[in-house]
C-alpha cells in the first residue's frame, strides 16, 4: 500500500509541476519519502540464509556417509589374562613315596618277613583215610541242582531204562499219552499232552512230567518211566 501511495503522490506532484510549467509559476518541488527497505529484500535475505544452512547440512551428512564408520578395535587382552589359570596358581603335588607299613613288636622293633608270612595250611599225608561225612545229612534238591519236579513220592515204582515211544504211548494200564508239541526253553519249557498245555512238575492222566527235553518228554507212572518222542 505504501509503494501506491508513494506513487499516486508522485503521479499528482508531477501533474501539479506541469500546470505550474505551463502557466509560468515556479515548479513545485518533489518531496521524496525517504526510502524505505521492502520486505522482499528480506524475503531474500531469509532465504539466503536458510539456503546456505541447508547446504551446510547437506555437505556433512555427504562427509559421514562417504567416511567408512571405524569399528572399535577390541581391547587388547593382557597376555596374563590369555594364560592358564591353572599354570600360575597351582603348584604340581609333592610325590609321596609309598612305604609298605610294617608291624612293630611291642618293644619297637620291625617283624621279620618269616614271622609276616602265614602259617602253612595242613596237608593230608598219602594213604590217610580221608575224614568222613555225617550220614544225617539230607541234601536238598535245589542246592543240588536237581529240579524239585524231578523227584517222585514214595512208592512210586521207578524204571532206570524206560521204555520209548514215538508221539503216542498206549500203556499197560488203559492210559494213552500224546505227545502234540514241545515248545522248550531253558527256563520254562512246555509240553502239549492229550491237547493239554503242561509243564515239568504238572500231572496228565495220573502221570507226572519229569522232564522236558526238545525232542521228547519223560513221564512217570505206575508202569514206570516212559519216555515220548516228537519225531
Amino acid at each position: 500500500m505504501s509503494l501506491i501511495n508513494e506513487a499516486l503522490k508522485r503521479a499528482k506532484q508531477e501533474t501539479n509541476r506541469r500546470e505550474a510549467a505551463a502557466k509560468g509559476l515556479p515548479l513545485p518541488v518533489l518531496d521524496r519519502a525517504p526510502r524505505q527497505t521492502p520486505w522482499s529484500l528480506v524475503a531474500v535475505g531469509v532465504l539466503a540464509v536458510a539456503l546456505v544452512a541447508s547446504l551446510t547440512a547437506l555437505y556433512v551428512i555427504y562427509q559421514g556417509q562417504a567416511q567408512p564408520v571405524a569399528q572399535a578395535a577390541p581391547s587388547p587382552v593382557a597376555e596374563s589374562q590369555l594364560e592358564p589359570v591353572g599354570d600360575a596358581t597351582t603348584t604340581p603335588a609333592p610325590e609321596v613315596a609309598l612305604v609298605d607299613e610294617i608291624p612293630a613288636t611291642s618293644s619297637g622293633a620291625p617283624v621279620s618277613e618269616t614271622e609276616l608270612q602265614p602259617d602253612p595250611l595242613p596237608t593230608t599225608p598219602a594213604g590217610a583215610p580221608l575224614p568222613e561225612l555225617p550220614t544225617d545229612v539230607i541234601a536238598d534238591p535245589l542246592a543240588a541242582g536237581v529240579s524239585p519236579t524231578a523227584t517222585e513220592t514214595a512208592g512210586t515204582p521207578i524204571d532206570a531204562a524206560g521204555t520209548t515211544y514215538l508221539q503216542r504211548a498206549e500203556l499197560e494200564d488203559g492210559v494213552t499219552l500224546e505227545l502234540g508239541g514241545i515248545a522248550w526253553s531253558e527256563f520254562d519249557p512246555i509240553a502239549l499232552v492229550n491237547g493239554k498245555a503242561v509243564g515239568q512238575g504238572e500231572r496228565v492222566e495220573g502221570y507226572l512230567v519229569v522232564q522236558i527235553d526238545p525232542q521228547q518228554v519223560e513221564m512217570r507212572g505206575e508202569v514206570g518211566s516212559i519216555f515220548i518222542r516228537i519225531k
